[in-house]
């Protein structure tokens, strides 16, 4: 059980790097602030919703873990403020890449822990299923930015010969 318990610190840990990073860009995005804050708004309740699986499960709460994810966290983003956070820079396309990667591990989290709760005798209660969809639909609304933050980045002042 101690490795369910590793991995479930892992994703708490990589929800807080997300949740720094979604504020950041809040702040720095500002004409897309507002998908930035209910994306926030959706992880924070599925961090929520984490904390009481580790919870429920007895398991213990790593919060060294979460401030070595916030310090690295800290670190990345500086190095994405200095590439430019906002639309036409290159660091606001990596920020939503570094965050859809983060979303694509929550969703094989709650995969995970569909197939696996079971096994143990845990979580029997807890709507995995709903969890899944969520974080496939948070994928797909951040490549969809991902994607036109490219465009702005790779194709401002090109000219086709």
């Amino acid at each position: 059980m101690k490795n369910l318990e590793r991995y479930l610190n892992d994703h708490i840990s990589g929800s807080a790097a997300a949740l720094s990073l979604l504020e950041t860009l809040a702040k720095t995005d500002t004409a897309d602030a507002e998908f930035h804050l209910g994306l926030r708004k959706e992880i924070d309740q599925n961090r929520a919703t984490l904390l009481k699986l580790l919870d429920s499960a007895g398991f213990h709460r790593s919060r060294w873990q979460e401030r070595m994810a916030t310090v690295a966290s800290t670190a990345g983003q500086m190095r994405l403020r200095w590439q430019g956070l906002s639309p036409g820079h290159s660091g606001l396309m990596e920020a939503l890449e570094v965050l859809e990667l983060g979303i694509h591990g929550q969703l094989l989290l709650w995969r995970c822990l569909k197939e696996t709760g079971p096994a143990l005798g845990l979580w029997e209660d807890t709507d995995f299923e709903s969890l899944i969809t969520s974080a496939e639909s948070q994928k797909i609304r951040v490549e969809a930015r991902r994607m036109i933050a490219a465009k702005r980045a790779f194709t401002q002042g090109f000219k086709a010969a």
